[in-house]
Protein backbone atom coordinates (compact mmCIF):
# COMPACT_ATOMS: atom_id res chain seq x y z
CA UNK A 1 0.00 0.00 0.00
CA UNK A 2 1.45 3.34 -1.02
CA UNK A 3 0.67 6.45 0.98
CA UNK A 4 1.57 10.02 0.10
CA UNK A 5 3.94 11.97 2.30
CA UNK A 6 1.04 13.99 3.73
CA UNK A 7 -0.92 10.81 4.51
CA UNK A 8 2.07 9.30 6.29
CA UNK A 9 2.51 12.50 8.29
CA UNK A 10 -1.19 12.49 9.28
CA UNK A 11 -0.92 8.90 10.53
CA UNK A 12 2.09 9.76 12.70
CA UNK A 13 0.85 13.09 14.11
CA UNK A 14 -0.61 13.26 17.56
CA UNK A 15 -4.42 13.18 17.12
CA UNK A 16 -4.96 16.03 19.62
CA UNK A 17 -3.11 18.44 17.34
CA UNK A 18 -5.17 17.63 14.25
CA UNK A 19 -8.19 19.54 12.98
CA UNK A 20 -11.50 17.63 12.93
CA UNK A 21 -11.20 17.13 9.15
CA UNK A 22 -7.68 15.73 9.50
CA UNK A 23 -8.74 13.47 12.39
CA UNK A 24 -11.41 11.97 10.13
CA UNK A 25 -8.88 11.54 7.32
CA UNK A 26 -6.37 10.03 9.75
CA UNK A 27 -8.96 7.55 10.95
CA UNK A 28 -9.75 6.50 7.36
CA UNK A 29 -6.06 6.14 6.54
CA UNK A 30 -5.36 4.02 9.62
CA UNK A 31 -8.32 1.80 8.74
CA UNK A 32 -7.03 1.43 5.18
CA UNK A 33 -3.56 0.59 6.49
CA UNK A 34 -4.84 -1.99 9.02
CA UNK A 35 -7.98 -3.22 7.22
CA UNK A 36 -6.98 -6.89 7.05
CA UNK A 37 -6.16 -7.05 10.77
CA UNK A 38 -9.33 -5.14 11.72
CA UNK A 39 -11.50 -7.49 9.62
CA UNK A 40 -9.79 -10.58 11.04
CA UNK A 41 -10.43 -9.38 14.60
CA UNK A 42 -14.08 -8.61 13.75
CA UNK A 43 -14.56 -12.14 12.34
CA UNK A 44 -13.05 -13.61 15.51
CA UNK A 45 -15.25 -11.41 17.71
CA UNK A 46 -18.37 -12.60 15.82
CA UNK A 47 -17.56 -16.18 16.82
CA UNK A 48 -18.31 -15.35 20.46
CA UNK A 49 -21.97 -15.19 21.59
CA UNK A 50 -21.64 -11.54 22.68
CA UNK A 51 -19.86 -10.55 19.47
CA UNK A 52 -22.43 -12.33 17.31
CA UNK A 53 -25.27 -10.56 19.12
CA UNK A 54 -23.60 -7.14 18.68
CA UNK A 55 -23.00 -7.90 15.00
CA UNK A 56 -26.66 -8.85 14.42
CA UNK A 57 -27.85 -5.78 16.34
CA UNK A 58 -25.73 -3.49 14.16
CA UNK A 59 -26.78 -5.21 10.91
CA UNK A 60 -30.48 -5.35 11.75
CA UNK A 61 -30.44 -1.71 12.82
CA UNK A 62 -28.98 -0.84 9.40
CA UNK A 63 -31.82 -2.82 7.77
CA UNK A 64 -34.35 -0.79 9.76
CA UNK A 65 -35.53 -3.26 12.42
CA UNK A 66 -37.52 -1.62 15.21
CA UNK A 67 -34.85 -1.88 17.93
CA UNK A 68 -37.49 -2.07 20.68
CA UNK A 69 -38.11 -5.62 19.47
CA UNK A 70 -34.45 -6.63 19.08
CA UNK A 71 -34.18 -8.88 22.16
CA UNK A 72 -37.30 -10.86 21.23
CA UNK A 73 -36.29 -11.16 17.58
CA UNK A 74 -32.75 -12.22 18.49
CA UNK A 75 -34.03 -14.95 20.84
CA UNK A 76 -36.40 -16.16 18.13
CA UNK A 77 -33.54 -16.09 15.61
CA UNK A 78 -31.28 -18.09 17.95
CA UNK A 79 -33.93 -20.69 18.70
CA UNK A 80 -35.28 -21.21 15.17
CA UNK A 81 -33.75 -24.31 13.60
CA UNK A 82 -35.90 -24.65 10.48
CA UNK A 83 -37.08 -22.16 7.86
CA UNK A 84 -40.54 -20.89 8.80
CA UNK A 85 -41.60 -21.08 5.13
CA UNK A 86 -40.12 -24.28 3.67
CA UNK A 87 -38.99 -26.07 6.86
CA UNK A 88 -35.40 -26.43 5.55
CA UNK A 89 -32.75 -27.05 8.26
CA UNK A 90 -31.02 -23.71 8.95
CA UNK A 91 -27.39 -22.95 9.72
CA UNK A 92 -26.14 -19.98 11.70
CA UNK A 93 -22.94 -18.80 10.07
CA UNK A 94 -20.94 -17.30 12.90
CA UNK A 95 -17.94 -15.32 11.76
CA UNK A 96 -16.92 -17.53 8.85
CA UNK A 97 -18.38 -15.18 6.24
CA UNK A 98 -19.74 -18.09 4.21
CA UNK A 99 -23.30 -17.75 3.01
CA UNK A 100 -25.24 -20.63 1.54
CA UNK A 101 -28.81 -21.65 0.86
CA UNK A 102 -29.26 -22.81 4.46
CA UNK A 103 -28.06 -19.52 5.93
CA UNK A 104 -30.46 -18.20 8.56
CA UNK A 105 -32.07 -14.85 7.67
CA UNK A 106 -34.43 -12.48 9.41
CA UNK A 107 -37.13 -11.36 6.97
CA UNK A 108 -38.13 -7.76 7.70
CA UNK A 109 -41.42 -6.09 6.85
CA UNK A 110 -40.40 -2.74 5.36
CA UNK A 111 -43.74 -1.08 6.22
CA UNK A 112 -43.73 -1.89 9.94
CA UNK A 113 -39.96 -2.49 10.48
CA UNK A 114 -40.88 -5.69 12.32
CA UNK A 115 -39.53 -9.20 11.84
CA UNK A 116 -41.86 -11.29 9.65
CA UNK A 117 -40.18 -14.66 9.76
CA UNK A 118 -36.88 -16.45 10.28
CA UNK A 119 -36.17 -18.06 6.92
CA UNK A 120 -33.49 -19.63 4.74
CA UNK A 121 -31.63 -17.46 2.24
CA UNK A 122 -33.62 -18.86 -0.69
CA UNK A 123 -37.01 -18.06 0.88
CA UNK A 124 -35.80 -14.62 1.96
CA UNK A 125 -34.72 -13.86 -1.61
CA UNK A 126 -38.05 -15.14 -2.98
CA UNK A 127 -40.05 -13.03 -0.51
CA UNK A 128 -38.03 -9.90 -1.33
CA UNK A 129 -38.44 -10.49 -5.10
CA UNK A 130 -42.22 -10.97 -4.73
CA UNK A 131 -42.47 -7.76 -2.68
CA UNK A 132 -40.56 -5.82 -5.33
CA UNK A 133 -42.85 -7.15 -8.08
CA UNK A 134 -45.93 -6.11 -6.08
CA UNK A 135 -44.53 -2.60 -5.53
CA UNK A 136 -43.64 -2.31 -9.23
CA UNK A 137 -47.23 -3.21 -10.23
CA UNK A 138 -48.64 -0.66 -7.78
CA UNK A 139 -46.60 2.21 -9.22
Amino acid sequence: MNFTETELMLMEDKPKLLSPENKKLRSKLLYKKNKEEICRKERERRKTPEGFKKYKKRKWKQLGLNMNTFENVFERFKNTNNCEVCNYKLETNVGDGKVNIASKCMNLCKETNECNKIVCLECNTRIMTENRKIKAKES
